[in-house]
């Protein structure tokens, strides 16, 4: 019989995390939330989500999974408070330098490490930041580990990431690139992304396009129902909102953001939005020009699945409709 993994008390009660499908606007997002006062700058581990599917996939249950998770987060937590393994490549967009107290941070590496670490990190009221990718449909697994976290997602545009997963060639790099890091499922049919399990014949006989168009839908499927059966408590720790609204109505996707993490903007927050352009307008024919674009390697079944989930999200966030 397995041994059980004991709980353990945590480092921090001050979790945030943003989550989204890939390209979905996640480091923008997380650059943003990371100039609020007082949230330690952003950090990507791979863990949360992979923790995340071996669940979903049935390889883990959900206690081993949540206190294993636990166990590892607290430890990129402390190191981060005692300013160890901090991330110096100046080009990534975790870089410890893209920080508005990057000073700060670095300091830490020079300060005493321990509990006494620790306990000023929390008495200054910091909170951990992670980026995830499509976590929200298994989110049980990081409530689980953290229960008082809070959980920010952000929605895009079905045709739009599907147009631009296809543009990064995500509907065949799957298994074939050794630098696609995600988790790769076996089927009878050949090794397909951790998500296409139930559908692996069909992801299989597809083209690249119609791979791209039919993971998002089945993401963006699997975060809405998980998002609408949550229990109250729960929902009210989670926070989502569309791309669209980030980048053209942006100060008033701060005011709401700053108000769920229950903070401020830094003053720094200015110097970013103007680096990144935010607000600007979303040209009013891109989706159009990356419906054409999908079309062109999509059977008409496909573009209609996507079409449907087009509309149900153009009706959701009040976007003008594609078709």
């Amino acid at each position: 019989m397995p041994t059980t993994l004991a709980a353990k008390p945590p480092v921090t009660d001050n979790m945030l995390f943003v989550d989204g499908i890939s390209r979905s606007g996640k480091k923008l997002t997380c650059k943003i939330v990371s100039h609020l006062e007082g949230v330690d700058y952003f950090q990507y581990i791979s863990l949360i989500e992979n923790m995340s599917y071996l669940w979903h996939l049935g390889n883990i249950d959900l206690e081993t999974a949540a206190r294993l998770l636990k166990f590892n987060i607290d430890e990129f937590t402390y190191n981060r408070a005692i300013g160890r393994n901090l991330n110096t490549r100046r080009s990534d967009e975790t870089s410890v330098y893209k920080a508005y107290d990057a000073d700060a941070i670095l300091a830490r590496a020079d300060a005493p490490d321990g509990a006494g670490a620790m306990a000023a990190y929390n008495d200054a009221g910091r909170k951990t930041l992670y980026h995830t990718h499509s976590v929200l449909a298994f989110v049980d697994v990081v409530f689980e580990a953290f229960p008082g976290m809070k959980f920010i997602h952000i929605d895009r545009h079905p045709i739009d990431i599907a147009e631009d997963w296809f543009r990064r060639g995500w509907g065949d790099r799957w298994a074939v690139d050794p630098l696609a890091f995600s988790v790769i499922a076996d089927s009878e049919f050949g090794p397909v992304p951790w998500y296409s399990v139930g559908w692996a014949r069909e992801y299989s006989e597809m083209t690249p396009a119609e791979r791209c168009v039919a993971g998002i839908v089945h993401l963006q499927t699997g975060d809405r129902r998980r998002l609408d059966t949550l229990d109250a408590d729960r929902r009210r720790q989670v926070h989502q909102f569309a791309f669209e609204h980030l980048i053209e109505d942006t100060h008033s996707v701060i005011g709401r953001l700053a108000s769920f993490v229950g903070t401020e903007p830094h003053g720094k927050m200015a110097a970013l939005l103007k680096a990144e352009n935010c607000p600007s307008p979303i040209p009013a024919d891109m989706r159009r020009n990356n419906l054409e674009k999908l079309k062109a390697d999509s059977a008409p079944t496909v573009i209609d699945s996507l079409l449907e989930a087009s509309d149900a999200y153009e009706k959701k966030w009040g976007l003008d409709p594609v078709a």
